[in-house]
Protein backbone atom coordinates (compact mmCIF):
# COMPACT_ATOMS: atom_id res chain seq x y z
CA UNK A 1 0.00 0.00 0.00
CA UNK A 2 1.41 3.45 -0.90
CA UNK A 3 2.82 5.51 1.97
CA UNK A 4 0.15 7.66 3.56
CA UNK A 5 -2.74 5.68 2.02
CA UNK A 6 -5.64 4.97 4.38
CA UNK A 7 -6.22 1.29 5.12
CA UNK A 8 -9.76 0.00 4.32
CA UNK A 9 -11.86 -0.63 7.43
CA UNK A 10 -12.47 -4.29 6.56
CA UNK A 11 -8.71 -4.85 6.39
CA UNK A 12 -8.02 -3.29 9.80
CA UNK A 13 -6.72 -5.87 12.32
CA UNK A 14 -8.16 -3.77 15.14
CA UNK A 15 -11.68 -4.44 13.89
CA UNK A 16 -11.22 -8.18 14.08
CA UNK A 17 -9.42 -8.02 17.43
CA UNK A 18 -12.27 -5.96 18.89
CA UNK A 19 -14.91 -8.41 17.66
CA UNK A 20 -12.92 -11.40 18.96
CA UNK A 21 -12.29 -9.94 22.42
CA UNK A 22 -15.86 -8.69 22.68
CA UNK A 23 -17.22 -12.13 21.78
CA UNK A 24 -15.00 -13.91 24.29
CA UNK A 25 -16.05 -11.54 27.06
CA UNK A 26 -19.72 -12.05 26.17
CA UNK A 27 -19.38 -15.85 26.21
CA UNK A 28 -17.66 -15.86 29.59
CA UNK A 29 -20.40 -13.75 31.13
CA UNK A 30 -22.38 -16.97 31.50
CA UNK A 31 -20.24 -17.76 34.52
CA UNK A 32 -21.92 -14.89 36.32
CA UNK A 33 -25.46 -16.14 35.71
CA UNK A 34 -27.70 -17.74 38.36
CA UNK A 35 -27.17 -21.24 36.95
CA UNK A 36 -23.63 -21.30 38.34
CA UNK A 37 -24.14 -19.35 41.57
CA UNK A 38 -24.07 -20.89 45.02
CA UNK A 39 -22.78 -24.37 46.01
CA UNK A 40 -24.48 -26.37 43.27
CA UNK A 41 -25.57 -26.21 39.68
CA UNK A 42 -29.26 -25.89 38.88
CA UNK A 43 -29.76 -28.49 36.11
CA UNK A 44 -32.86 -26.85 34.67
CA UNK A 45 -31.33 -23.43 34.49
CA UNK A 46 -28.03 -24.82 33.23
CA UNK A 47 -29.81 -26.72 30.43
CA UNK A 48 -31.73 -23.66 29.31
CA UNK A 49 -28.57 -21.60 29.52
CA UNK A 50 -26.64 -24.23 27.55
CA UNK A 51 -29.17 -24.11 24.76
CA UNK A 52 -28.98 -20.34 24.75
CA UNK A 53 -25.17 -20.28 24.77
CA UNK A 54 -25.02 -22.87 21.98
CA UNK A 55 -27.19 -20.72 19.79
CA UNK A 56 -25.35 -17.58 20.81
CA UNK A 57 -21.89 -19.01 20.20
CA UNK A 58 -23.04 -20.49 16.89
CA UNK A 59 -24.24 -17.09 15.82
CA UNK A 60 -20.94 -15.59 16.94
CA UNK A 61 -18.99 -18.15 14.97
CA UNK A 62 -21.16 -17.42 11.95
CA UNK A 63 -20.41 -13.74 12.47
CA UNK A 64 -16.69 -14.44 12.56
CA UNK A 65 -16.98 -16.56 9.42
CA UNK A 66 -18.83 -13.75 7.67
CA UNK A 67 -16.22 -11.25 8.74
CA UNK A 68 -13.49 -13.59 7.51
CA UNK A 69 -15.22 -13.75 4.14
CA UNK A 70 -15.51 -9.96 4.05
CA UNK A 71 -11.83 -9.70 4.92
CA UNK A 72 -10.94 -12.03 2.06
CA UNK A 73 -13.10 -10.10 -0.40
CA UNK A 74 -11.69 -6.77 0.82
CA UNK A 75 -8.14 -8.11 0.48
CA UNK A 76 -8.84 -9.33 -3.05
CA UNK A 77 -10.36 -5.95 -3.95
CA UNK A 78 -7.30 -4.14 -2.62
CA UNK A 79 -5.02 -6.41 -4.61
CA UNK A 80 -7.06 -5.83 -7.77
CA UNK A 81 -6.91 -2.06 -7.19
CA UNK A 82 -3.15 -2.23 -6.70
CA UNK A 83 -2.78 -4.31 -9.86
CA UNK A 84 -4.95 -1.86 -11.80
CA UNK A 85 -2.91 1.10 -10.45
CA UNK A 86 0.34 -0.63 -11.37
CA UNK A 87 -1.05 -1.40 -14.82
CA UNK A 88 -1.98 2.26 -15.29
CA UNK A 89 1.49 3.35 -14.15
CA UNK A 90 3.09 0.92 -16.57
CA UNK A 91 0.85 2.09 -19.41
CA UNK A 92 1.74 5.69 -18.59
CA UNK A 93 5.45 4.84 -18.59
CA UNK A 94 5.08 3.03 -21.91
CA UNK A 95 3.21 6.03 -23.36
CA UNK A 96 5.94 8.41 -22.14
CA UNK A 97 8.63 6.21 -23.66
CA UNK A 98 6.82 6.14 -27.01
CA UNK A 99 6.33 9.92 -26.86
CA UNK A 100 9.98 10.57 -26.01
CA UNK A 101 11.20 8.20 -28.71
CA UNK A 102 9.50 10.32 -31.38
CA UNK A 103 10.36 13.54 -29.53
CA UNK A 104 14.09 12.83 -29.62
CA UNK A 105 13.76 11.67 -33.21
CA UNK A 106 12.27 15.09 -34.08
CA UNK A 107 15.20 16.81 -32.37
CA UNK A 108 17.64 14.62 -34.29
CA UNK A 109 15.92 15.48 -37.58
CA UNK A 110 16.01 19.18 -36.69
CA UNK A 111 19.76 18.98 -36.15
CA UNK A 112 20.19 17.21 -39.47
CA UNK A 113 18.08 19.87 -41.21
CA UNK A 114 20.30 22.60 -39.79
CA UNK A 115 23.51 20.74 -40.62
CA UNK A 116 22.43 20.35 -44.25
CA UNK A 117 21.68 24.06 -44.79
CA UNK A 118 23.96 25.91 -47.20
CA UNK A 119 24.17 29.55 -48.32
CA UNK A 120 27.25 30.57 -50.26
CA UNK A 121 30.21 29.62 -48.16
CA UNK A 122 28.09 29.42 -45.02
CA UNK A 123 26.77 26.14 -43.70
CA UNK A 124 24.76 24.84 -40.77
CA UNK A 125 23.41 27.33 -38.29
CA UNK A 126 25.82 29.97 -39.63
CA UNK A 127 23.42 30.34 -42.57
CA UNK A 128 21.17 32.40 -40.31
CA UNK A 129 23.79 35.16 -39.96
CA UNK A 130 23.53 36.42 -43.58
CA UNK A 131 19.76 35.76 -43.60
CA UNK A 132 19.27 37.96 -40.55
CA UNK A 133 21.43 40.66 -42.08
CA UNK A 134 19.36 40.52 -45.28
CA UNK A 135 16.29 41.12 -43.12
CA UNK A 136 17.97 44.12 -41.50
CA UNK A 137 18.91 45.60 -44.89
CA UNK A 138 15.50 44.79 -46.38
CA UNK A 139 13.73 46.50 -43.48
CA UNK A 140 15.62 49.74 -44.11
CA UNK A 141 14.95 49.42 -47.83
CA UNK A 142 11.21 48.89 -47.25
CA UNK A 143 11.05 52.03 -45.11
CA UNK A 144 12.88 54.03 -47.79
CA UNK A 145 10.61 52.82 -50.60
CA UNK A 146 7.47 53.42 -48.53
CA UNK A 147 8.62 56.96 -47.78
CA UNK A 148 9.31 57.56 -51.45
CA UNK A 149 5.79 56.37 -52.31
CA UNK A 150 4.27 58.49 -49.52
CA UNK A 151 2.95 55.27 -48.05
CA UNK A 152 2.60 55.38 -44.29
CA UNK A 153 3.92 52.20 -42.71
CA UNK A 154 4.53 51.22 -39.09
CA UNK A 155 7.77 49.61 -37.94
CA UNK A 156 5.95 46.32 -37.42
CA UNK A 157 4.55 46.34 -40.94
CA UNK A 158 7.95 47.23 -42.37
CA UNK A 159 9.42 44.16 -40.68
CA UNK A 160 6.59 41.96 -41.95
CA UNK A 161 7.13 43.16 -45.54
CA UNK A 162 10.92 42.88 -45.23
CA UNK A 163 10.80 39.27 -44.05
CA UNK A 164 8.35 38.37 -46.81
CA UNK A 165 10.70 39.94 -49.38
CA UNK A 166 13.69 38.05 -48.00
CA UNK A 167 11.72 34.79 -47.82
CA UNK A 168 10.43 34.86 -51.42
CA UNK A 169 13.13 37.04 -52.99
CA UNK A 170 12.83 38.65 -56.42
CA UNK A 171 13.30 37.22 -59.89
CA UNK A 172 11.37 35.66 -62.73
CA UNK A 173 9.70 33.05 -60.56
CA UNK A 174 9.97 34.72 -57.16
CA UNK A 175 8.54 38.17 -57.92
CA UNK A 176 4.99 36.95 -58.71
CA UNK A 177 4.92 35.08 -55.38
CA UNK A 178 6.18 38.15 -53.56
CA UNK A 179 3.56 40.37 -55.24
CA UNK A 180 0.78 37.91 -54.31
CA UNK A 181 1.94 37.84 -50.69
CA UNK A 182 1.97 41.66 -50.56
CA UNK A 183 -1.34 42.10 -52.38
CA UNK A 184 -2.88 44.08 -49.51
CA UNK A 185 -0.31 46.83 -50.05
CA UNK A 186 -0.54 49.44 -52.85
CA UNK A 187 0.61 47.97 -56.15
CA UNK A 188 2.84 50.99 -56.78
CA UNK A 189 4.71 50.35 -53.53
CA UNK A 190 5.10 46.64 -54.34
CA UNK A 191 6.48 47.42 -57.81
CA UNK A 192 8.94 49.98 -56.44
CA UNK A 193 10.09 47.55 -53.77
CA UNK A 194 10.57 44.78 -56.33
CA UNK A 195 12.54 47.14 -58.57
CA UNK A 196 14.69 48.30 -55.66
CA UNK A 197 15.51 44.72 -54.74
CA UNK A 198 16.25 43.80 -58.37
CA UNK A 199 18.36 46.80 -59.38
CA UNK A 200 21.97 45.99 -60.02
CA UNK A 201 23.06 49.07 -58.09
CA UNK A 202 21.17 47.84 -55.05
CA UNK A 203 22.78 44.44 -55.21
CA UNK A 204 26.29 45.60 -56.13
CA UNK A 205 26.70 48.07 -53.33
CA UNK A 206 27.93 46.57 -50.09
CA UNK A 207 24.60 45.69 -48.58
CA UNK A 208 26.26 43.48 -46.03
CA UNK A 209 29.23 45.72 -45.45
CA UNK A 210 31.16 45.01 -42.28
CA UNK A 211 29.78 41.52 -41.92
CA UNK A 212 32.06 39.73 -44.38
CA UNK A 213 29.05 37.92 -45.76
CA UNK A 214 29.28 38.83 -49.46
CA UNK A 215 29.49 35.18 -50.41
CA UNK A 216 26.02 35.11 -51.94
CA UNK A 217 23.73 37.40 -53.92
CA UNK A 218 21.12 38.86 -51.55
CA UNK A 219 17.35 38.84 -52.10
CA UNK A 220 17.32 35.63 -54.12
CA UNK A 221 14.90 34.11 -51.64
CA UNK A 222 15.21 31.46 -48.91
CA UNK A 223 11.92 29.65 -49.36
CA UNK A 224 13.64 26.34 -50.06
CA UNK A 225 15.74 26.67 -46.88
CA UNK A 226 13.42 28.29 -44.38
CA UNK A 227 10.15 26.72 -45.54
CA UNK A 228 11.23 23.18 -44.70
CA UNK A 229 13.14 24.28 -41.61
CA UNK A 230 10.21 26.09 -40.01
CA UNK A 231 7.62 23.48 -40.97
CA UNK A 232 9.61 20.81 -39.18
CA UNK A 233 10.38 23.01 -36.18
CA UNK A 234 6.72 23.98 -35.90
CA UNK A 235 5.64 20.34 -35.97
CA UNK A 236 8.13 19.52 -33.21
CA UNK A 237 6.69 22.23 -30.94
CA UNK A 238 3.13 21.25 -31.84
CA UNK A 239 3.91 17.60 -31.05
CA UNK A 240 4.91 18.55 -27.50
CA UNK A 241 2.12 21.09 -27.06
CA UNK A 242 -0.79 18.87 -28.13
CA UNK A 243 0.26 15.29 -27.30
CA UNK A 244 -1.97 13.40 -24.88
CA UNK A 245 1.05 12.44 -22.76
CA UNK A 246 2.14 16.04 -22.16
CA UNK A 247 -1.47 17.10 -21.67
CA UNK A 248 -1.63 14.59 -18.83
CA UNK A 249 1.76 15.62 -17.40
CA UNK A 250 0.87 19.33 -17.38
CA UNK A 251 2.30 22.63 -18.59
CA UNK A 252 5.54 22.39 -16.59
CA UNK A 253 6.41 19.17 -18.41
CA UNK A 254 5.56 20.76 -21.75
CA UNK A 255 7.84 23.72 -21.04
CA UNK A 256 10.64 21.38 -19.99
CA UNK A 257 10.42 19.42 -23.25
CA UNK A 258 10.24 22.56 -25.40
CA UNK A 259 13.16 24.04 -23.48
CA UNK A 260 15.32 21.25 -24.89
CA UNK A 261 14.18 22.17 -28.40
CA UNK A 262 14.83 25.87 -27.73
CA UNK A 263 18.35 24.99 -26.61
CA UNK A 264 19.03 23.82 -30.19
CA UNK A 265 18.39 27.34 -31.56
CA UNK A 266 21.23 29.81 -31.92
CA UNK A 267 20.68 33.50 -31.22
CA UNK A 268 20.43 34.27 -34.93
CA UNK A 269 17.96 31.42 -35.42
CA UNK A 270 15.77 32.89 -32.69
CA UNK A 271 15.97 36.33 -34.26
CA UNK A 272 14.92 35.04 -37.69
CA UNK A 273 12.19 32.95 -36.04
CA UNK A 274 10.77 36.10 -34.43
CA UNK A 275 10.61 37.98 -37.74
CA UNK A 276 9.14 34.88 -39.38
CA UNK A 277 6.40 34.71 -36.75
CA UNK A 278 5.50 38.38 -37.33
CA UNK A 279 4.99 37.82 -41.06
CA UNK A 280 2.03 36.25 -42.82
CA UNK A 281 4.32 33.39 -43.79
CA UNK A 282 4.82 32.31 -40.19
CA UNK A 283 1.71 33.72 -38.56
CA UNK A 284 0.74 30.32 -37.17
CA UNK A 285 3.58 30.62 -34.66
CA UNK A 286 1.92 33.74 -33.28
CA UNK A 287 -1.65 32.43 -33.49
CA UNK A 288 -0.71 29.33 -31.48
CA UNK A 289 1.15 31.53 -28.92
CA UNK A 290 4.17 29.24 -29.08
CA UNK A 291 6.70 32.07 -28.80
CA UNK A 292 5.11 33.56 -25.70
CA UNK A 293 4.09 30.30 -24.01
CA UNK A 294 7.42 28.53 -24.39
CA UNK A 295 9.84 31.45 -24.51
CA UNK A 296 11.22 30.40 -27.88
CA UNK A 297 13.03 33.71 -28.42
CA UNK A 298 13.70 34.65 -24.80
CA UNK A 299 17.46 34.26 -25.26
CA UNK A 300 17.72 37.21 -27.67
CA UNK A 301 20.14 39.75 -26.16
CA UNK A 302 19.05 43.32 -25.68
CA UNK A 303 19.38 45.45 -28.85
CA UNK A 304 20.29 42.37 -30.89
CA UNK A 305 17.89 43.26 -33.72
CA UNK A 306 19.36 46.76 -33.83
CA UNK A 307 18.27 48.66 -36.95
CA UNK A 308 15.15 46.53 -37.36
CA UNK A 309 13.71 48.67 -34.54
CA UNK A 310 11.29 46.16 -33.06
CA UNK A 311 9.42 47.22 -29.91
CA UNK A 312 9.59 44.07 -27.78
CA UNK A 313 7.38 45.61 -25.10
CA UNK A 314 4.43 45.47 -27.52
CA UNK A 315 5.04 41.80 -28.25
CA UNK A 316 5.85 40.16 -24.92
CA UNK A 317 5.07 40.60 -21.25
CA UNK A 318 7.61 42.06 -18.85
CA UNK A 319 10.49 39.77 -17.84
CA UNK A 320 10.03 37.61 -20.93
CA UNK A 321 13.66 38.02 -22.01
CA UNK A 322 16.62 36.83 -20.02
CA UNK A 323 18.24 40.25 -20.16
CA UNK A 324 15.19 41.73 -18.40
CA UNK A 325 15.88 39.43 -15.49
CA UNK A 326 19.47 40.66 -15.54
CA UNK A 327 19.20 44.33 -16.64
CA UNK A 328 22.95 44.88 -16.26
CA UNK A 329 23.67 42.28 -18.95
CA UNK A 330 25.74 43.07 -22.05
CA UNK A 331 24.65 45.26 -24.93
CA UNK A 332 25.08 43.68 -28.35
CA UNK A 333 25.60 45.54 -31.63
CA UNK A 334 23.99 44.78 -34.97
CA UNK A 335 26.96 42.58 -35.80
CA UNK A 336 26.47 40.46 -32.70
CA UNK A 337 29.51 41.91 -30.87
CA UNK A 338 29.31 42.93 -27.21
CA UNK A 339 29.75 46.69 -27.10
CA UNK A 340 29.05 47.34 -23.40
CA UNK A 341 28.70 45.33 -20.22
Amino acid sequence: MPNGARQPLLLSPWLYATVLVGGLVAINLILFTGAYSGDHVDPDKAGVLGDFVGGYVGAYIALLSGMGLLYTLALQRQQLQQQAAESRRQQQQDAIQRFEAKYFELIRLHRENVAEMRLGRHSGRNVFLPILNEIRVATALVRRVAKGCSYGMSDFEAIRVAYTAVFFGVGTNASPMLAASLSKHPSAFVRELDDALRRGATKKRKLLKGHNQRSHVPFQGHQSRLGHYYRHLFQAIKYVDSHEVTNALGNDAKRAYVKTIRAQLSTHEQAVLLTNALSDVGREWWDQKYLSTYGLVKNLPRNFLGSIRLDMGMLFKANYFEWEQNPSGPLVSDTGHVIAT
